[in-house]
């Protein structure tokens, strides 16, 4: 149901030795051609053992360098444990091969404990298979790798209900510097039909990577048309970076998300004509949005955009707000909406903007009527 990819390690020793053995045997070959050519009709039976006994010594010296190397030859080595949970290909730091494992049976695989969640591996799901986390279970990517801990492909699915996932973790000797993501959706086919598709619930954790001299990872990345994450609820948090944080969310060429709960800790950006959808009271203020969740959890992150990437805020029927959503470019700030009261014989909120403007009209008609 699954494949482990490794990568090969070239055994520079064995090449090295096979190199000797044949500028061995060459060598001997060819000082048994000269002498053969020289002595002519000469040649008799004490140089022919002569030249055998010159020529035993050096095949067995090359067999003895081939037996050598190879017995200092060591083992592939793994990657090692990592302390911090935290995207692998080598890279010439401590992790020396990639640990990916391929689910593409088109089945569903559900992690919720110790026994199947995974630690320093990559889990990559293609052909139409889904992944659901649950509480207890997680998945963490190997350090030092620009992976993610989850990548999804070619029709998959992700549905999380808890637990974690963690980026890459990048150590200060990393050559990339960068903290991996968490999660990757991605459109392998560039095609609506092969696009993934994820869910998001309360009680998940998403997690870039640390770096504690780069960049942190991004927790969510969206990726290509018809790629879609809705998020209902759950935590997003960008990794920690020396020279920046990692983004909470990503999403970028026509990839969509639809945001109707959950906490974020990073910035968002939207580019490449994908769209982000915002449910709830909000109000966009240059590259600022703030408000209220129809759960009344609140919201306030940076939401850049660019090369035709669009957010969209979207009022709900359950939610009744002050102002309907609104947007107002950059440097132009939005007016605050006037504070309201609540009647107390009526769940109905009332600004006190519109009582003032009803009690006006009354004053009016009484002076009219005089």
């Amino acid at each position: 149901h699954s494949t482990r990819l490794s990568s090969p390690t070239t055994d520079k020793s064995t090449v090295l030795a096979f190199r000797h053995i044949h500028c061995l045997i060459r060598t001997a070959f060819i000082d048994f051609w000269v002498s053969t050519i020289s002595a002519k009709a000469k040649v008799n039976l004490q140089s022919t053992h002569t030249m055998r006994r010159n020529l035993q010594p050096l095949l067995a010296l090359a067999l003895a360098f081939l037996l050598t190397a190879n017995a200092q030859t060591p083992p592939p080595s793994t990657a090692p444990v990592n302390p911090a949970p935290t995207t692998s290909r080598p890279t010439g730091s401590p992790m020396e091969r990639s640990n990916v494992t391929v689910f593409n049976t088109g089945e569903t695989i559900t992690i919720n404990n110790e026994d199947t969640s995974f630690k320093d591996e990559t889990l990559v799901l293609t052909e139409e298979t889904t992944l659901v986390l649950e509480e207890g279970g997680y998945i963490s990517a190997p350090t030092n790798t620009d992976w993610p801990a989850i990548r999804l492909t070619i029709g998959s699915t992700f549905k999380g209900t808890g637990g974690y996932v963690n980026g890459s973790y990048a150590t200060p000797n990393y050559e990339l510097g960068e903290g991996g993501e968490a999660i990757h959706l991605l459109n392998g086919q560039s095609s609506a039909d092969t696009a993934s598709y994820a869910e998001f619930y309360d009680g998940v954790y998403v997690i870039g990577g640390d770096a504690p001299d780069g960049i942190g990872g991004n927790a969510l990345h969206v990726h290509g048309i018809g790629t879609e994450a809705v998020i209902y609820g759950g935590s997003f948090v960008g990794g920690k970076g020396l020279e920046g944080d990692g983004l909470s969310i990503w999403v970028l060429n026509s990839g969509k998300v639809h945001v109707r709960g959950g906490s974020f800790l990073g910035e968002v950006k939207v580019e490449g004509d994908a769209m982000m959808f915002l449910y709830g009271c909000f109000e966009k203020n240059g590259t600022s949005v703030t408000g209220m969740f129809a759960d009344e959890k609140e919201l306030d992150i940076v939401v850049r955009t660019r090369s035709g990437g669009e957010v969209v805020l979207v009022s709900v029927s359950e939610q009744q707000c002050d102002t309907a959503p609104s947007t107002s470019p950059t440097n132009f700030p939005t007016i605050s909406p006037q504070p309201t009261i609540t009647p107390p014989n009526d769940g109905r909120r009332l600004s006190l903007a519109r009582g003032f403007s009803v009690a006006l009209v009354l004053m009016e008609t009484v002076t009219a009527f005089l």
